[in-house]
C-alpha cells in the first residue's frame, strides 16, 4: 500500500473542498 501516494491523492481531493469542510475532514483526520 503506497501511503504516499494516498496522502498525495486526499490533498488534491482537499483542495476541492470548501473550507468548513476541509477543517473537519483535517481535524478527523490529522488531529
Amino acid at each position: 500500500m503506497d501511503v504516499g501516494g494516498s496522502m498525495m491523492e486526499s490533498n488534491r481531493m482537499y483542495i476541492g473542498l470548501p473550507k468548513s469542510h476541509l477543517e473537519g475532514m483535517v481535524k478527523m483526520g490529522l488531529v
